[in-house]
């Protein structure tokens, strides 16, 4: 009897410490790996969201605590969460809403690339209206995935794209016959 319950806790034991890791392993098929290619489209998509949320919100709120513990341990030794505070506040004063960057596409201005140490740079800019938001995030592999090591955003005016007014001329020219 002992021995049976024995063996069934051996094999709980046994399926609770290897199967959550196989599990994981399947789940993440675009996890940073020692290869130089950058990650599937949706994963920049989702790497580039993130980051501008995070930013966006540590704006809105002032606090920039999660910002700063997305970051690898690199990152957060070199900047404090008052210091990205202090970094983005033209950002914050300004009012840039970035929430923009979680519906529209971003578009890359450069191929995203991982470089010889491992890091994935990826820059681009989100086509919205009346700002454009430019990025340049850096990301570098911690345990499996990917954390943010550095990130430049700013917002540019972009001047509205005008309907053409070929429609009321048109219609001008129907009414005089």
């Amino acid at each position: 009897m002992v021995s049976a319950l024995f063996a069934r806790v051996v094999v709980i034991l046994f399926l609770v410490v290897t199967v959550p890791g196989a599990i994981a392993q399947q789940r993440q098929p675009d996890t940073p790996q020692s290869s130089a290619t950058a990650p599937a489209p949706e994963t920049l998509l989702m790497l580039v969201r993130n980051a501008l949320a995070a930013l966006n919100q540590a704006n809105f709120t002032g606090n920039y605590t999660v910002l700063h513990a997305l970051g690898t341990p690199t990152f957060q030794a070199s900047h404090t969460s008052a210091d990205l505070g202090i970094v983005f506040a033209p950002l914050r004063t300004q009012g840039a809403d970035l929430s923009p960057a979680l519906v529209l596409t971003p578009e890359l201005t450069e191929a995203a690339v991982v470089g010889p140490d491992g890091s994935l740079k990826i820059v681009g800019f989100v086509p919205s209206q009346p700002l454009r938001i430019t990025f340049g995030l850096s990301f570098k592999p911690v345990t499996g995935r990917w954390r943010l090591d550095g990130l430049t955003v700013s917002t540019v005016p972009v001047q509205p794209v005008a309907s053409p007014p070929a429609k009321k001329a048109d219609e001008k020219a129907k009414e005089g016959r």
